[in-house]
């Protein structure tokens, strides 16, 4: 007992500390540009209020900021993400990349269009009710509920989105592609006259799951 004691006070214990930056604000265009470039993870939520509200979470200690512009009716949002050089590098198994240990949380009003630019990227969106652009290189996407349109253009990854009465035109050259858990062949297009939504995917190995309700 007393060895494991003693053994036990040698343990190195790693703490990681998050800090983060909040920036709120009044929006009165329609259009949103998201840079998440030095991101993982970026989540898009509706909110009831005129606002915008964006949170940058970083396990990064050093400086981080949210840097936001209107160019030509268009409000651009980015992120500045100092290089995080406390731990090794880490990656992560499915696409094989650096984690910058970084994300950020945006609630934004609905009806807006919101397009988001990046490479290697999770996109989460939580059932947002407005038109959504997504053009990424790698990374893992979740629709949640499809409420308007959406077009998402990307390399390689997995993408996972709820329909209700949806339009649908999905293409992923090595990828596959499943309605209801049944594989279905690339391009798969689904019509309809009374759909006020429609999820539009262009890939080359990304992997496509949706549930048609």
């Amino acid at each position: 007992m007393r060895n494991i004691l003693i053994l036990l006070l040698f343990v190195n214990t790693t703490v990681f500390c998050q800090s983060s930056v909040i920036k709120k604000f009044e929006i009165k265009n329609s259009e949103i540009e998201l840079d998440v470039t030095g991101l993982d993870e970026i989540k898009i939520i509706n909110t009831l209020t005129n606002s915008i509200e964006v949170k940058l979470y970083s396990e990064n200690e050093n400086s981080n900021s949210i840097i936001t512009k209107l160019q030509k009716n268009i409000l651009k949002v980015k992120f500045k993400i100092d290089t995080f050089n406390q731990k090794p590098p880490v990656f992560r198994k499915f696409i094989t990349r650096r984690l910058n240990r970084s994300s950020a949380i945006i609630s934004i009003p609905k009806n807006k269009t919101v397009s988001v630019f990046g490479t290697n990227i999770d996109v989460i969106s939580k059932s947002y009710k407005g038109d959504l652009n997504i053009y990424i290189d790698k990374g893992l996407v979740n629709l949640n509920t499809i409420q308007k349109n959406v077009v998402l253009k990307l390399f390689q990854g997995n993408i996972h989105g709820k329909i209700i009465n949806a339009v649908l035109d999905l293409k992923t050259r090595n990828g596959s592609i499943k309605v209801n858990d049944k594989e279905k062949i690339s391009p798969y297009i689904k019509k309809s006259t009374t759909s006020k939504s429609k999820l539009t995917v262009v890939s080359i190995n990304a992997n496509i799951f949706i549930k048609d309700n």
